[in-house]
């Protein structure tokens, strides 16, 4: 129903606005993050991979999960390999600011981001993320660490919602998942760093 899907906007935002319809302001907003990835690629770069001269970037490409969740996929924006570490690099260009539609990046991380990113960590073999969140004056740096604990509980879930009729429900297994999601989001965003946005070269 519509206040379920509000009540998801909310925890997946943080904003309390008015859930937007899927119209033509939804295509405006994957066109903008689109054509805005590579700004945020370019700020990543420069602020945090220019800091380890043997840094790699490497393109991530569709990953599809291994074994029991085979039948589930994602898309890291790519994978960087500092030394030994890898991490799952994804980037945000939110369309929709904390007044609306305006474009701010996420000056705090979001539970629902520490689900996507955990799942990219697995399928790349990470056990750092970075997320990076641009707009066109300022960018936001989180790291999080993969949690063991988080990824059995996401695990457990979706396995058994996948292999029943029933519809998800806010159960004691869901309200676990989103308490240790919310811990993680908040540690991300206490030692988050701040840059000035950089945009790509395209000459």
């Amino acid at each position: 129903c519509s206040s379920d899907l509000s009540e998801m906007w909310e925890w997946h935002t943080g904003k309390t606005f008015e859930l937007p319809s899927m119209d033509d302001s939804a295509l405006e907003a994957c066109q903008w993050g689109s054509a805005n990835e590579e700004n945020a690629r370019a700020t990543y770069a420069h602020y945090v991979l220019k800091q380890h001269p043997n840094a790699r970037f490497l393109e991530a490409g569709y990953h599809r999960l291994d074994g029991d969740l085979h039948f589930c996929g994602v898309t890291p924006d790519g994978i960087a390999q500092i030394g030994s570490q890898r991490s799952a690099v994804e980037f945000k260009c939110p369309f929709f600011g904390s007044t609306g539609r305006s474009p701010e990046c996420d000056k705090n991380f979001r539970a629902s981001y520490v689900l996507q990113v955990h799942a990219e960590m697995k399928v790349t073999d990470a056990e750092v993320a970075d997320l990076l969140s641009w707009d066109p004056d300022t960018s936001y740096h989180f790291e999080l660490k993969f949690n063991h604990e988080l990824w059995q509980k996401m695990q457990d879930w979706i396995l058994h919602y996948s292999s029943c009729s029933e519809a998800p429900v806010l159960c004691e297994q869901t309200r676990e998942i989103k308490r240790l999601a919310l811990e993680i989001a908040q540690e991300a965003t206490r030692n988050a760093v701040a840059y000035p946005s950089l945009r790509a070269n395209r000459a």
